[in-house]
């Protein structure tokens, strides 16, 4: 007989791999967990033929003697008569049976693996009853976090009992601390959704951002800005400074215009310009923005590199301000400084829909790489004499 006749044969350490599956998928161990009461686990084999007994007797006879000697203690093998007139009935494996969970575990070898999951069940039924549940429904995620899971209880114990905002540094359980939060925070947000009352919980903000979706405080957004007249100072008496949002929309400042800019040596050297503060940008951030009220009642200006992602920091502005105006972001100022060109790493693949048709179209073009590959130019580089033409071209709005 063919080594590949024999070799459809169901062998032991078929059956075992299958019930790996199995285990995997977390079948076993999950109906452990609800204390479920065990169904025996039950396997067809392919065992030979007549036909196959006949052509190869001695192989067959190995076949069911590897069974015979395979977890003797822990299968039952269930037999069936196969044969013919010419080698006779023959008994031979055709279902394998475990009747124990016992035997399951043993056979797989995970013994240790629930004893511990049953440990973390006990642990979690005695100090946080909430999440048994949860537990019992996700029995590998437990085991795979076991050497966690005490810390992550005991966090999530004293954060559901604490409803005053604090800050993540500020949970104070032992052998817990930020960077333990950030690294499972995947975990932890898991655990917190379980507990917590649904007033506690943004669903709109991402599952692993613990600080927007528990409500725990985060790190404050500034906003750095400098009045471009120096005989019209800011509150204070300053010509710059840099304060948390909330305090600068507090300020109820009246300028005439507001000019945003992404570059840091470029927003020092703006030329004076009458009734004007300029603003340090924060690409993608500038949305935090849009809490500062006294910001949607001025001529408000955007100038960023001109590439598809500026083109997209401004779209994602317009979203908050819808009459944000942009300076030094149109094709003559590109097409002006090819000298200066540079390459934009990852362009933006973006569909945007707030630009202005002229906007869109160089966005497009900058897409499409038709001034060459991946061009960009980046603000600094832009001739400085532009800047107050610009501006001087923008006193009103247009």
């Amino acid at each position: 007989m063919s080594r590949a006749a024999t070799s459809r044969w169901t062998e032991p350490t078929d059956v075992v791999d299958t019930l790996r599956r199995r285990w995997a998928r977390g079948d076993f161990l999950g109906r452990h967990a609800r204390g479920e009461e065990w169904d025996p686990v039950s396997l067809p084999l392919r065992a030979p033929t007549p036909t196959e007994l006949v052509a190869d007797l001695g192989a067959a006879r190995e076949w069911v003697t590897r069974w015979r000697a395979a977890y003797p203690a822990h299968l039952r093998i269930e037999t069936a008569s196969v044969g013919g007139r010419v080698v006779g009935a023959n008994e031979v494996p055709c279902r394998v049976w475990i009747d124990r969970p016992e035997s399951l575990w043993a056979v797989l070898g995970v013994g240790a693996q629930v004893r511990s999951f049953d440990e973390l069940a006990s642990l979690t039924a005695a100090s946080v009853p909430a999440l048994v549940p949860w537990v019992s429904a996700h029995p590998l995620r437990v085991l795979e976090k076991s050497d966690v899971w005490a810390r992550a209880l005991a966090a999530v114990s004293w954060m559901s009992e604490h409803e005053e905002p604090v800050y993540l540094r500020q949970v104070d359980v032992a052998g817990v601390d930020t960077k333990f939060l950030e690294t499972n925070r995947a975990l932890i947000s898991d655990l917190l959704s379980e507990v917590l009352d649904p007033e506690r919980i943004d669903v709109t903000a991402p599952r692993a951002d613990l600080v927007a979706r528990f409500g725990f405080l985060g790190k404050p957004d500034y906003v750095r800005m400098r009045t471009l007249y120096p005989s019209q100072l800011l509150p204070g008496g300053f010509l710059e400074l840099t304060a948390r949002g909330d305090e600068v929309a507090r300020l109820g400042l009246r300028p005439r215009r507001v000019l945003i800019v992404e570059n840091e040596i470029t927003y020092l050297a703006l030329p004076d310009v009458g009734d004007t503060i300029a603003v340090l940008g924060s690409g993608y951030g500038l949305g935090r923005l849009s809490r500062i009220d006294w910001l949607h009642g001025v001529d408000l200006l955007y100038w960023g590199d001109l590439d598809t992602h500026g083109f997209a920091i401004l779209d994602g502005l317009r979203a908050h301000f819808p009459g944000t105006r942009s300076i030094l972001m149109d094709r003559s100022t590109l097409l002006s400084h090819e000298t200066h060109w540079g390459h934009e790493p990852t362009p933006s693949r973006a569909i945007l829909t707030r630009l202005t048709e002229p906007e869109q179209r160089l966005y497009d073009d900058l897409g499409a790489n038709t001034f060459g590959r991946s061009v960009r130019l980046e603000q600094e580089r832009i001739s400085f004499h532009l800047i107050r033409e610009a501006l001087e071209g923008n006193d009103q709005p247009a």
